[in-house]
C-alpha cells in the first residue's frame, strides 16, 4: 500500500498572505468547520477570510472594530448563524453578525457584518472572551484586567442586539489573561479562569468554577496554585471528558497538562439519587499534573 501524499491533499501545506494589519496581530481564530478565519490586531482591525476550493485563503471584509488595540476574536458555534466577538483595551465587547444580501444584477450574494450588541460592563481592559458550547446555549463569557468574569446570555437568538449579564464572578483580584469552558455535556458546565499577572497570590494562578443549573449559581470548586516561571497565557479543556475527570491544557512557558477528578454529584444525570440543586462539595475536586510538553 502506498502511503506516500498525493498531489489532492494540498490542504497539510502552508499558506502564506498579506493579512494587511498595520500593527501586531494578537490571534487568528478559526471557524467551526475551518474553512474560515478571523484575525484581530492593535491596529484596532478585524479581518476575516473565507477557504477557496482551490485551497488558497481570500479576504472577505476588514473594518475598525475598537478604539484600541483588539485582543481576542472567537467564533460562536454555526447554529446560531456567522457570529463574531471581539474584546478590546478600550474596555468593551462587540458582537458581529454577518448578513447576506440577496443576489445583484451580476449573480453574486453581498455580505456585510454588522455589529449588533456593545458590552460596556468592564471598567477596566477586557482581555479574553469565549462563548460557551452550543447546548448550554448563546452565552459569553468575558474577563477583565480587574480579575473581574462576566456572563452574558443571548436569550433570543433571533434577537442578537439584547445580552443580559447573567453573572458577575470576582476570579482574582489581579488581572486575568484567559477563560475557558468546559464542553462536556454529561457533567455540570465548568469555567476556568487564568491569571497572567505575576502578583497573583500564593502562586494561584488558575480558578475553576463548576454551574448548578437549579440554583443558577456559579460555584468555585478547586484552584490550582502553579510553581511556574512564566504566566499562563492561554488553556483550554479537552474536548472529550472521560467519565470521571477532564483535562486541562495549560500553556505557561511550556504546555502543562492537568488531570481535574469530578465528584459524583457532579453529573448532570445523577443515577446515585443526589438532588441536582445541592452544591458540590468543593473538597471532592482534585487536580493532579500528569504530564508537561517542553
Amino acid at each position: 500500500m502506498d502511503f506516500t501524499t498525493s498531489e489532492a491533499d494540498d490542504r497539510s501545506k502552508p499558506f502564506d498572505f498579506d493579512v494587511t494589519h498595520r500593527d501586531l496581530i494578537h490571534q487568528v481564530a478559526f471557524d467551526h468547520h475551518g474553512r474560515r478565519l478571523a484575525t484581530c490586531s492593535s491596529d484596532m482591525t478585524l479581518s476575516v477570510w473565507d477557504r477557496t476550493p482551490e485551497g488558497t485563503w481570500v479576504k472577505a471584509a476588514s473594518w475598525k472594530v475598537h478604539g484600541g488595540a483588539v485582543w481576542r476574536v472567537v467564533w460562536a458555534h454555526p447554529e446560531f448563524g456567522q457570529l463574531l466577538a471581539t474584546c478590546s483595551y478600550d474596555r468593551s465587547v462587540h458582537i458581529w453578525e454577518e448578513i447576506r444580501s440577496a443576489p445583484g444584477a451580476e449573480g453574486r450574494k453581498g455580505a456585510r457584518w454588522v455589529r449588533k450588541a456593545y458590552l460596556t460592563d468592564s471598567r477596566a481592559n477586557v482581555t479574553d472572551i469565549a462563548f460557551a458550547p452550543r447546548h448550554l446555549g448563546l452565552m459569553l463569557a468575558t474577563v477583565s484586567a480587574q480579575g473581574i468574569v462576566r456572563i452574558y446570555e443571548a436569550a433570543d437568538v433571533m434577537d442578537l442586539s439584547r445580552w443580559s449579564l447573567c453573572h458577575e464572578l470576582q476570579a482574582f483580584y489581579t488581572r486575568c489573561g484567559s477563560v475557558e469552558w468546559s464542553r462536556s455535556r454529561i457533567h455540570r458546565p465548568l469555567l476556568a479562569v487564568a491569571s497572567d499577572d505575576k502578583r497573583a497570590e500564593n502562586d494561584e494562578r488558575i480558578v475553576i468554577y463548576e454551574h448548578n443549573e437549579n440554583l443558577r449559581k456559579w460555584q468555585r470548586v478547586i484552584s490550582l496554585r502553579l510553581d511556574l516561571a512564566f504566566p499562563v497565557t492561554d488553556l483550554r479543556f479537552s474536548p472529550i471528558a472521560l467519565a470521571d475527570s477532564h483535562q486541562l491544557a495549560v500553556a505557561a512557558g511550556d504546555v502543562h497538562v492537568y488531570n481535574i477528578k469530578i465528584p459524583v454529584s457532579a453529573f448532570v444525570d445523577d443515577d446515585n439519587g443526589t438532588p441536582e440543586n445541592v452544591p458540590t462539595d468543593a473538597t471532592e475536586y482534585s487536580a493532579n499534573k500528569v504530564r508537561s510538553f517542553i
